[in-house]
């Protein structure tokens, strides 16, 4: 369950960390209830895929397809989804990204379903 999940995580944040996680999570979920699949994989314990799988994806979609439109798109998806892991805040993703704070709620919103 969300609850043991949340319960075994370290937060070496602190409370500040869990509050950062539920600002998040009531951004990019719909859902009344948050569910495991919901908690960003630092949390779970999930491992990661290697940095360089990004890469490989990108030079994948280059020799199958030329549609940049698609595959910038596909970039910036999986940029925010690492931002999205890495950071404690909007404001730190923002930082990160070079981008505004209210881009990043913007394109979280509009990748949700791939966080």
């Amino acid at each position: 369950s969300t609850y043991e999940v949340l319960t075994h995580y370290h937060w070496p944040g602190n409370i500040r960390e869990l509050e950062n996680l539920i600002e998040r999570l009531i951004l990019t979920i719909e859902e009344p209830i948050i569910f495991p699949e919901h908690l960003p994989q630092s949390i779970t314990g999930q491992i990661e895929q290697p940095e360089d799988s990004t890469f490989h994806a990108i030079e994948q979609d280059c020799e199958e397809n030329f549609d940049l439109k698609k595959t910038l798109e596909r970039v910036e998806r999986q940029l925010i989804a690492k931002a999205w892991k890495k950071c404690k805040t909007t404001y730190e993703m923002a930082e990160h990204l070079g981008i505004s704070q209210p881009t990043v709620i913007y394109k979280l919103k509009k990748y949700k379903q791939y966080l």
